[in-house]
C-alpha cells in the first residue's frame, strides 16, 4: 500500500482538481479512514472524493495482487505434491497403541456414579482430577 496508494491516488486527485498543497492533509484523512475526515480536506469536492474512492480501489487491488499470485503458486505446488505422495492406506488400522479401558469394558481410571465411592473425597476441592 505504501507504493500503490500514492502512485494511484496522487495523479487521480490532481487531475480531479485538488491542489498539490492539500495532498498531505488528504493522506492524513485517508489514514484516518472516515468520510468526515476526507470531507474536511481543503479543496475537497464531489469529483475529488470520487477520484479518491476509485483510486483507492485500484491501489488495494494492485497491492493484493502479489499476495494472490503467491497463494496460487503455493496452491499449485500443494496439488503437485499431493499427486506424488504415497498411499497411507496400509497404516489405517484399528490398532491403538495405548490401552484406554480395561478388558471388561469398564474404565480403570473413572468411578461411575452407580458404583460405591468409599474412601474417595466428596468435593472437587479436596482432590485434583487426572485425565489419562
Amino acid at each position: 500500500m505504501r507504493k500503490t496508494l500514492p502512485a494511484n491516488v496522487t495523479p487521480a486527485v490532481l487531475s480531479a482538481g485538488l491542489p498539490t498543497s492539500d495532498l498531505v492533509s488528504l493522506y492524513s484523512a485517508i489514514a484516518n479512514g472516515t468520510t468526515s475526515a476526507l470531507e474536511a480536506v481543503p479543496g475537497m469536492n464531489a469529483e475529488v472524493l470520487a477520484a479518491v474512492g476509485n483510486a483507492m480501489k485500484v491501489a488495494y487491488a494492485q497491492a493484493f495482487q502479489t499476495v494472490y499470485l503467491v497463494s496460487i503458486v503455493f496452491g499449485g505446488l500443494a496439488i503437485i505434491a499431493a499427486l506424488f505422495s504415497e498411499s497411507v492406506d496400509h497404516l489405517m488400522t484399528d490398532y491403538v497403541a495405548r490401552k484406554i479401558r480395561g478388558l471388561d469394558g469398564k474404565s480403570d481410571d473413572l468411578v461411575h456414579s452407580d458404583e460405591k465411592s468409599e474412601g474417595l473425597p466428596t468435593s472437587t476441592e479436596d482432590h485434583e482430577t487426572k485425565i489419562i
